[in-house]
């Protein structure tokens, strides 16, 4: 049996926890929501010669709910690929350093920005058994996926955040 003083312990722990919900939903907190709807729904797709990175960019916006289409067609919006770029430095015989850039913006219809160029970078320090064979080779290719994936959801949170003042009428 408990104590008085461990129910009232923690009856005061759950007062002040609703205490403080209800002080934070007062003042226009709120949890993000899983499924908010969109901003952006439909984007035409322009890249160069990154089709790797484009490739998996399509999967990941795709998957999250926008219509891409290729660089031909009217969509309204477009994302433009400006640059991808990636390094890896040897650091010593164990681990290289992995960075990854891309440099984007959005555009209308008739190729009026929307958005500035933006530049997005990343890194990680990669390490590996050098005394296993391909161990290399397969640390860089996880580490660069993950990047990769890091570096298109900034870009997928940054085109959903764009104010729909500055949306074309259409979208």
């Amino acid at each position: 049996m408990q104590s008085w003083k461990t129910t009232l312990l923690f009856s005061a722990k759950g007062f002040c926890i609703l205490l403080l919900s209800a002080a934070l939903m007062s003042c226009g907190f709120n949890l993000r929501q899983a499924n908010q709807p969109l901003t952006v729904t439909e984007l035409r797709l322009v890249t160069k010669d990154y089709d790797a990175f484009a490739e998996k960019l399509s999967e990941v916006f795709r998957y999250r709910g926008v219509t891409l289409y290729s660089e031909g067609t009217d969509a309204f919006l477009g994302l433009v690929l400006v640059q991808y770029t990636e390094q890896e430095r040897f650091l010593n015989d164990n681990s290289v350093q992995l960075w990854l850039e891309v440099r984007y913006l959005m555009n209308d219809i008739e190729q009026q920005p929307i958005m500035t160029v933006r530049k997005l970078q990343t890194d990680t320090k990669v390490n590996f058994d050098s005394g296993q064979p391909n161990s290399r080779e397969t640390a860089v290719a996880n580490a660069r996926e993950f990047l990769q994936l890091d570096l298109i959801n900034r870009i997928f949170t940054q085109v959903q955040s764009i104010p729909e003042s500055q949306l074309p009428d259409s979208q």
